[in-house]
């Protein structure tokens, strides 16, 4: 390539703009740059692709003609140079001088059908009906490096105010506004009152257990609710329920523990008087007179009640006696017993 061949301006343009493009590729050759823009001189094929290729690659200036007919056609040859330039300008620094788009007729920056890489630079107008020729003297100058700078390549003079591209709006723009909003409304939400939050409500407080409850239940854990109790741990329990009754007569939980230790006393064969089943009948109706629709385990396991009250044991005492073991020597309760 030679020296010339290194300040060569390669000129893009649609076939319809070829008498345009003439006119421009006259005026740059008559200052002295050299034009690569006949392409009549090229053939077809391959050849003719790989040499509009090793131009775009080797030239020094990319210039564009952007037009009412490059706008119409959305394919044709001079989109693909121009997508060739595009991706040569992305290994350049940006302050280094190479697309310089010429827009002919009134084509504009928003409505016009171009990579968005060429709205990074200045476009340069020419009118059809005048000579290109300051185009010219501007490119020679900065082809030559005669004092020119990239305020030159990119048409406008040195220390003119840079002139903002305005941006093109594109219908994706809306989700980063989207999101911004939704932020925004995340973020002072806790700040708005609310006329609809109500005070949390109190969690409610479980009924204290009292006293007499307190040791029945002791009672029913060491006699009734123990498989392996011995007849001391029932004296006991009898002696705590004894207790609780003196404290609480009204309690139906209370009847029915007392209720299910006088029969167990008889199935683990603790104390076989027969007193023990009118004492654990009357405890039974006495739970039921006081809680008829009571959920107390106690008082629903009680077996006189399961029994319909006939004054015999119901289910869960013909199971404890099946499980009843001989304990030698154990020591039979009698009634009134106490710890």
């Amino acid at each position: 390539m030679s020296e010339s061949d290194d300040k060569a301006v390669f000129l893009s343009y649609a076939s319809q703009d070829a008498e345009a493009a003439r006119n421009i590729a006259e005026a740059l050759r008559a200052a002295g740059v050299v034009v690569w823009f006949d392409k009549s001189e090229l053939r077809g094929g391959d050849a003719w692709d790989q040499k509009i290729r090793k131009q775009i690659k080797e030239c020094a200036l990319f210039m564009p003609v952007i037009s009412a007919n490059t706008n119409a056609r959305a394919e044709g040859y001079f989109r693909l140079e121009w997508k060739l330039a595009v991706d040569r300008s992305h290994l350049m620094a940006d302050d280094a001088p190479f697309l310089f788009p010429v827009v002919i007729g009134d084509v504009t920056d928003a409505t016009a059908r171009v990579p968005d890489k060429f709205r990074d630079v200045q476009w340069t107008r020419v009118r059809l009906d005048e000579s290109p020729a300051e185009l010219a003297a501007r490119v020679a100058k900065l082809l030559r490096g005669g004092g020119a700078s990239l305020d030159d390549a990119r048409g406008r003079a040195q220390g003119a105010p840079l002139q903002k591209t305005p941006a093109r709006w594109r219908w994706w723009m809306i989700f980063p506004v989207i999101g911004t909003l939704m932020g925004l409304l995340f973020a002072v939400r806790p700040l708005i009152p609310s006329t609809r939050r109500s005070e949390p409500k109190p969690p409610p407080v479980a009924p204290a257990v009292s006293e007499a409850r307190q040791l029945a239940r002791r009672a029913a854990a060491m006699s009734v609710d123990k498989y392996n109790s011995t007849a001391d741990d029932f004296a006991t329990a009898e002696g705590l329920l004894k207790r609780a009754l003196e404290l609480e007569q009204n309690d139906a939980e209370i009847w029915a523990i007392s209720s299910m230790l006088h029969t167990n006393i008889r199935t683990r064969g603790f104390d076989h008087d027969r007193a023990r089943r009118e004492w654990a009948r009357r405890d039974a109706e006495r739970a039921v007179k006081l809680g008829p629709g009571g959920s107390g385990s106690h008082l629903q396991k009680t077996p006189h009640l399961e029994s319909g009250q006939r004054g015999r044991p119901g289910p869960t005492g013909l199971a404890l006696r099946r499980r009843r073991t001989r304990r030698g020597g154990g020591q039979a309760l009698r009634p009134g017993a106490a710890a």
